[in-house]
């Protein structure tokens, strides 16, 4: 025993000299591993020194069973030695592959939102020529099955958002005794698949039309909808410009944000909120409709490893997601000068047959109006 202490020993000097930098905790910890293998060898040679022990059995393969012996305790310290060396480098490199990945995530959010107008402008011109090379498979087709298919899928891509008439009429029904209709300015407009069935629906609706995306402009334009003296279409990057350039200020009514939000990084959505502020009228509202927390679709991207921020997904096609809570989103207006009217989240189940799947659909809808401060309550803010 005194042998392979001073053996051991002389192995620990040897890894100090190697340059083997651990602290007060791993010394012990290299102590006990030491102690152990001492124990365990001494044990193990007395064992088979004994008499009863002389005709062990041999092993499975032909070979005799062997235990450790003095010879070969230096590797087994050494290892020991090096695995807990390696778990001490881990733990103190940790924070910097956690700092490196939150930096690539910080990287890839601003990557995606400075490239928003290309997959914006990719995805409806894909989406547009699919929708164009369905419409021309149904004049060659005979079966009225496939063209009754095919139909739907360019009624469900294009399909008008009627839920606003049915769900919040009251905020863009014309004022009977006003020559001139409420004005409403619809941020995201994409397709146009929101201000046609308003301005359908309310003759006096004057609109203003914007997106990021150009080609999505050029479809509100192409509508046989489309009228000039009506709606005011136009691409606009509502992060960066300002709207007060393109429409007076406090003259809107009512702005529409459907499914507009989420598209932008989290960290972004208080200027958007500040810019529509500027164009609204005092006591005007924001209408919204988004996704919400635990959504079908955020499960899947979240399985997938997309996210790039927090709360924030990238899809396939390089356009992004947000998905909010009720708390986030009220939080998030009342900062920047709204009032709460109403804010809910409903979800529903749809089934897809031929997957074999359900998905749990989950959207939030909130109406905020904005904050008008009189001369006497910006005095007294606990009258607020």
């Amino acid at each position: 025993m005194p042998c392979e202490a001073s053996e051991a020993k002389d192995n620990w000097k040897r890894n100090s000299a190697r340059g083997y930098s651990i602290g007060e905790t791993t010394s012990k910890h290299v102590a006990v591993a030491m102690a152990g293998c001492l124990h365990h060898s001494s044990k193990c040679s007395l064992a088979m020194e004994s008499p009863e022990n002389s005709r062990l059995p041999l092993m499975r393969g032909g070979g005799a069973l062997v235990w450790p012996t003095h010879s070969r305790m230096p590797s087994l310290i050494n290892n020991s030695i090096s695995a807990i060396h390696s778990r001490h480098r881990h733990r103190q490199s940790h924070s910097t592959v956690v700092g490196t990945q939150h930096r690539k995530c910080q990287s890839l959010e601003e990557h995606y939102q400075r490239k928003a107008t290309k997959y914006w402008d990719d995805f409806y011109k894909r989406h547009q020529n699919k929708v164009s090379l369905s419409l021309s498979l149904c004049f060659s087709m005979k079966s009225t099955r496939s063209i009754l298919f095919i139909l739907f899928f360019c009624i469900v891509f294009f399909k008008d958002r009627h839920y606003l008439e049915k769900d919040w009429g009251h905020f863009f029904s014309d004022d009977s005794f006003s020559a001139n209709g409420k004005v409403v300015l619809e941020v995201g407009c994409g397709a146009g698949n929101t201000i046609f069935p308003l301005v359908s629906a309310y003759p006096k609706l004057y609109v203003h039309a914007c997106d990021i995306s150009p080609y999505a402009v050029e479809l509100v334009k192409s509508h046989m909808g489309f009228r000039e003296d009506r709606i005011n279409a136009f691409v606009f990057d509502v992060v960066d410009d300002s709207l007060s350039e393109k429409i007076n200020p406090s003259s809107v009514d009512v702005v529409t944000l459907i499914f507009m939000l989420s598209a932008v990084s989290p960290k972004k959505m208080p200027l958007i909120l500040q810019n529509i502020k500027s164009v609204l009228k005092p006591n005007g509202y924001v209408l919204l409709r988004d996704y919400a927390i635990g959504d079908f679709a955020q499960v899947k991207l979240q399985n997938r490893n997309q996210m790039i921020g927090d709360g924030f997904y990238v899809r396939g096609d390089g356009t992004c997601s947000f998905y909010f809570s009720e708390d986030f989103l009220s939080s998030l207006f009342l900062e920047a000068g709204f009032n709460t009217v109403d804010i809910s989240v409903y979800s529903r189940q749809i089934e897809n047959r031929s997957r074999h799947i359900i998905m749990d659909r989950r959207w939030i809808r909130g109406i905020f109006k904005k904050e008008c401060i009189t001369p006497n309550s910006a005095l007294i803010p606990e009258a607020r």
